[in-house]
């Protein structure tokens, strides 16, 4: 069903008042097939009676589906495999012998969606660092949507999601074969790898981890949804959160220019991080 310019405005002005997310009338099309899923799934037998509904207040269920749909979840195991491995080269190895359970390295994996990549992390930490990992690492991993986590926490992937970037040998030795629901084959993350992952629902415009600072944040193509303004203070909360020294990591078609002075830009074969100055 179809949805006016004017109700499509309504919505858009909503979500990014409460997620910062910006939909342009340029994307009103996809806004508009996410909107026809949650009226099916509410109930709704029309546009007009959506709206009527929304304007008199989005709250409970159906704020809950409309913010949960407007995110993009897209993602995949070791999506950018050679920022993973500079991570692992250059950031973590020359530093492993000065962190311990007391003093751990603390990662935060802010929009981590299904949960690839802090999976990813930890499964590249285990390999690499054998008996340190979980015991010198702690991972955070935060999202908006619930949804999401909620299928995160479970570490349970289909065929198709394991095909996408996740190494077979990392498949063997941290997957499990089980059968799904529906017959269908599911891969099981061994519970040793979630362990020291906390999954967290968090709204970045509105909050940012309490806990110590981190060594290492990953926030990877979840700002080029957001406005300047957004972009700008998300930044902030992030950068209170990093250790002086301390990397982030964007997505690569992402830059600070503009938005942030707080940074160094420091490029590792091509792949760029951006080192929190001293």
């Amino acid at each position: 069903m179809t949805f006016t310019k004017e109700k499509l405005s309504f919505f858009a002005t909503f979500i990014e008042q409460n997620l910062g997310i910006v939909y342009s009338e340029i994307n009103y099309f996809q806004l508009e097939m996410r909107l026809n899923d949650i009226m099916s799934f509410l109930g709704f037998n029309s546009p007009d009676e959506m709206y009527s509904s929304a304007v008199q207040g989005i709250s409970g269920s159906f704020r809950e589906l409309l913010l949960d749909a407007a995110t993009n979840n897209e993602t995949s195991f070791f999506r950018d495999p050679s920022a993973f491995q500079i991570i692992l080269d250059q950031l973590i190895r020359p530093q492993i012998a000065t962190f311990s359970s007391s003093v751990p390295y603390r990662i935060w994996s802010a929009a981590c969606s299904n949960g690839q990549e802090p999976y990813s992390l930890a499964m590249m930490l285990s390999h690499e660092f054998g008996s340190l990992f979980p015991g010198c690492f702690e991972i955070l991993a935060t999202d908006f949507s619930t949804r999401v986590l909620n299928y995160a926490k479970l570490g349970r992937y289909s065929q198709l999601e394991v095909q996408r970037g996740l190494p077979i040998h990392y498949l063997l030795n941290f997957f499990s074969k089980i059968v799904g629901e529906r017959g269908e084959d599911v891969w099981q993350l061994k519970h040793e790898l979630q362990r020291p992952i906390t999954f967290k629902q968090m709204n970045l415009l509105e909050k940012s981890p309490d806990s110590e600072k981190f060594n290492l944040i990953l926030c990877r193509n979840m700002l080029i949804y957001q406005n300047v303004e957004n972009k700008k203070y998300i930044l902030s909360r992030i950068t209170n959160c990093l250790h002086k020294g301390g990397y982030l990591v964007m997505g690569a078609a992402e830059s600070l220019i503009g938005l942030s002075d707080d940074y160094d830009l420091v490029s590792f074969d091509r792949v760029v991080l951006y080192r929190k100055k001293d």
